[in-house]
């Protein structure tokens, strides 16, 4: 009887905690944010759609043999051997399971609940706008507004581009901006345990979802506001020690977040130096590179009209390459955050407005290069990341928060008079005004229908370039770049009518605020979502299981899967329009092409030298057109000293086969397979593989080493005369023991995994063993019969130790640096963050008793 009691009690118990949660405002706006983006995303949720961007098809795929390694041997894949002759898996972000924790809790609970493939992308969607929503809500505004803002931010175009078209990492980490702010300015304003736990926790988990730049854009505007709050603090005369313990909390509740992803920034941070994002001159990527995709001021149209520059695709003519969006936040919300600039001037407000500015200075790129080389130059880490028009990220949350108090602010200035407390002055001055704009924007209207024609031949006579280059200018482009801007004008006009209108409705008849905040959301999902729409519509959907059809064996992956599955060790080399592909990778096929944004920087630095990725069929005859549809035109006289140098270094990087969707002339490959474009997969007429018998081993022994005093001299002697990597190594240090001459040796027995490269080596005197694994001291460790051992870079590319005669076992290991560090830390700011959620469970309890 006591136990049914008992039970009885805890059942009613969390009835009433359920009904309660059911009936607050938070569960309210959150389920109607959900359901906004449900609809949006109707057809991903219900009919388990993907998009089937390049993207994200890829980024799915060829992770695939490390997952399989992951489950299979129960460690993670440090080292990624499919993508340009091998890079860091790792620390280069391309494979982290287990380290970003709302994420591994959604993909579980979307396995375990049988939910849609794309439900954790989605909910990252649903997220931003919810932590939107609860920042705006307890900043004080009200339900309507804070709701406003949720749907704002959560409708980002930029957000919802990065879902279709595959970036999840960006959408993941923009998502989370909204609650790092929330958190650092909770924590300012009430420095205290549970908000350092609570801002751990919101940069913490931002920091996992491993978009380095969009995280680092979040960091400086975090140190901006933290700047920002200390000038004011001290305008107010605040005592030294309370801004101290302010500014003490802020630092340790920061470096307590960083710890939570430790674990992926410090073997991140290793391998920096190492990558084309560090490799660069003064350890970055280079300002040139850098600036690619800077935003230039014109596209600052977009801001008001979605399509002013086209609409992606062959529309676009602004000055960013690959471009398939507008920066576009909705004309009201743009309208709503200048006004609350310029009619409520609060310190937030004066802070997001402050951002906005910088991040716009900064996302122009080259195009106000003095302004960006500053930071270029001297902010720490800064020079590591390109596409300045990313930090546009932190305009649009700016712009979304100051909509918010705009909506708040002009729903106040539109009230209609009390009639005891009116002066005919103040009652016609809001009326008259709004008047005034309704008719300037009725006038826009008309003159815009009148001189229709006028404004199409204006618009068809701008000379339209990108980057200095013309862009397409045909009657169909331009005629169709001016219906999208002529269409998107008039929802412009329309949608300022109906707000300006309601506006002048309420100083006459006195509607409530809360019908205005409803009709400016219904207003803004309009625009928003059409805009929204058009991105989504740009992308096709296939069901989900297309992945799993996407990875089945084409005629020409089972070629070579069934030499792999026999035994074979080698790389291909997929020829000029291949080379970027993924599509072998995805099969576990080691190739020296593919796609990373940060591959390693040695390997880059040898394709801009030899050129191999992107002329080397130009050696034999120029092709004009494309593989789809081109011509061949032989050279007469072939370069054939060039072409031996390439053949030298695709033979050391162990290129046993050539894969090209052109015909070869080169004398020693030999045509094994030809392939359709059904057999092989691929959107062209013919591929052929062809096979180089002259393919050095994954390791070999030579007995001949040549010292030169940088790496830069060893590359030049290896493009401007014969060199054979059979016979000699280049090295920048001789060898501790001088080689032997005479001595000869063979290497057996070869295995290698992507963390482990072992092999049985014989040598009658002292030799050198190269392997051709790209060299990455940061990573790897080499132990010879069990002693660890010095690996030296040889041949530029490659690693190299020194064997004395005799039978030798040879050992080398992939492990991160700073892995297990970043293992320990992360393992101690978990412990940290649950004891401030246990310690605040206990106070509450207590305060409640």
């Amino acid at each position: 009887m006591e136990f049914n009691k008992i039970g009885k009690e805890l059942k009613e118990t969390v009835l009433l905690k359920l009904k309660s949660i059911v009936g607050s405002d938070y569960f309210r706006g959150g389920a109607l944010l959900f359901l906004i983006q449900f609809i949006l995303f109707f057809d991903n949720y219900t009919n388990d759609q993907i998009f089937i961007s390049s993207d994200l098809v890829s980024a799915a795929n060829t992770i695939e043999p490390l997952k399989k390694f992951y489950k299979t041997a129960n460690e993670y894949p440090f080292w990624n051997p499919y993508i340009f002759s091998g890079m860091p898996a790792f620390e280069s972000l391309s494979f982290t399971p287990l380290t970003y924790l709302p994420g591994e809790l959604l993909g579980r609970i979307r396995i375990g609940l049988g939910l849609p493939w794309m439900f954790k992308l989605l909910m990252h969607i649903f997220m931003a706008g919810l932590f939107t929503f609860l920042f705006l809500k307890r900043r004080g505004l009200s339900q309507v507004i804070s709701l406003f803002g949720g749907i704002v931010y959560m409708l980002n175009p930029y957000l919802i581009t990065m879902i279709v078209f595959g970036h999840g990492s960006q959408a993941y980490s923009a998502a989370y901006i909204p609650l790092a702010f929330f958190a650092i300015s909770e924590l300012w304003k009430k420095p205290s345990l549970a908000n350092i736990g609570f801002m751990m926790a919101a940069v913490g988990f931002q920091l996992q979802s491993k978009h380095i730049q969009i995280v680092y854009y979040t960091w400086m505007m975090m140190g901006a506001y933290l700047v920002y709050s200390i000038i004011l603090e001290f305008k107010r005369k605040r005592e030294a020690i309370v801004i101290g313990k302010k500014i003490g909390y802020a630092i340790v509740a920061l470096l307590l977040a960083f710890t939570l992803a430790a674990v992926l920034y410090l073997p991140v941070h290793s391998y920096s130096e190492f990558s084309t994002r560090g490799s660069g001159a003064g350890g970055g990527v280079g300002l040139q590179y850098a600036t690619q995709w800077s935003f230039s001021p014109g596209e600052m149209m977009t801001f008001l009209i979605p399509s002013f520059y086209g609409f992606g695709g062959s529309t676009y003519w602004g000055d960013m390459p690959f471009t398939d969006y507008p920066n576009y936040m909705g004309i009201l919300v743009l309208l709503l955050a200048v006004y609350a600039l310029v009619k409520k001037r609060t310190d937030l407000n004066l802070f997001l407005g402050i951002v906005i500015i910088l991040a716009l200075l900064l996302s122009f790129g080259r195009h106000f290069s003095l302004f960006y080389s500053m930071f270029y130059n001297y902010m720490p880490f800064f020079n590591k990341f390109r596409v300045p028009a990313m930090i546009l990220i932190l305009v649009q949350f700016s712009v979304t928060i100051l909509a918010a108090y705009g909506l708040e602010t002009i729903i106040k200035d539109t009230k209609k008079p009390e009639k005891q407390k009116k002066k005919k002055k103040d009652k016609n001055s809001a009326e008259k005004t709004l008047l005034y704009t309704l008719s300037g924007i009725g006038l826009a209207a008309v003159m815009a229908g009148v001189f229709k024609n006028g404004i199409l031949s204006a618009f068809l006579g701008i000379e339209r370039t990108i980057r200095g280059n013309p862009v397409p200018q045909s009657a169909a482009i331009n005629t169709l770049r001016f219906d999208l801007f002529y269409a998107d004008f008039w929802v412009m006009i329309l949608i300022l009518f109906v707000f300006f209108g309601l506006l002048y409705y309420r100083t006459k008849v006195g509607l409530k605020p809360t019908v205005i905040g409803l009709a400016v959301i219904a207003l803004t999902l309009i625009d928003l979502g059409r805009v929204d729409n058009k991105i989504i519509g740009k992308v096709p959907t296939r069901h989900a299981s297309f992945l799993e059809k996407s990875t089945r064996q084409s005629s020409l992956v089972l070629f070579f899967r069934q030499k792999i599955d026999s035994g074979e060790k080698f790389r291909i080399f997929p020829v000029r329009d291949l080379f970027s592909t993924k599509e072998f990778a995805a099969h576990g096929i080691e190739s020296i092409g593919g796609y990373h944004a940060a591959k390693m920087g040695i390997y880059q630095s040898y394709l801009d030298i030899s050129s191999i990725n992107r002329s080397f069929i130009e050696k034999y005859y120029k092709v004009e057109g494309n593989s789809r549809q081109s011509a061949l035109r032989l050279f007469p006289e072939q370069n054939r000293k060039a072409i031996e140098r390439d053949l030298a270094g695709l033979s050391m990087l162990n290129v046993r086969y050539v894969v090209s969707p052109y015909p070869m002339l080169e004398p020693k490959f030999k045509l094994v397979q030809k392939y359709d474009s059904k057999e092989s997969g691929f959107n062209f007429p013919v591929i052929y593989v062809y096979e180089f018998d002259e393919a050095m081993s994954r390791a070999w022994l030579v007995n001949k080493a040549k010292v030169f005093d940088s790496h830069q001299s060893i590359i030049k002697q290896m493009r401007q005369s014969d060199f054979d990597p059979a016979k000699e190594v280049l090295l920048t240090s001789a060898p501790e023991t001088t080689l032997d001459p005479a001595a000869t040796g063979e290497v057996t027995d070869l295995i290698s995994t992507p963390n482990k490269v072992e092999m049985n080596v014989t040598a009658t005197g002292q030799m050198n063993l190269v392997i051709s694994e790209l060299y990455y001291p940061a990573g790897w460790r080499a132990h010879l019969d069990g002693k660890e051992v010095e690996i030296k870079r040889a041949n530029y590319l490659l690693r190299s130790i020194e064997i004395p005669a005799g039978t030798h076992r040879v050992l080398m290991q992939s492990e991160p640096s700073g892995f297990k560090l970043g293992l320990l830390l992360t393992s101690f700011g978990y412990l940290i963050l649950v004891g401030i959620i246990t310690n605040q469970f206990i106070k509450r309890k207590k305060d409640k008793s």
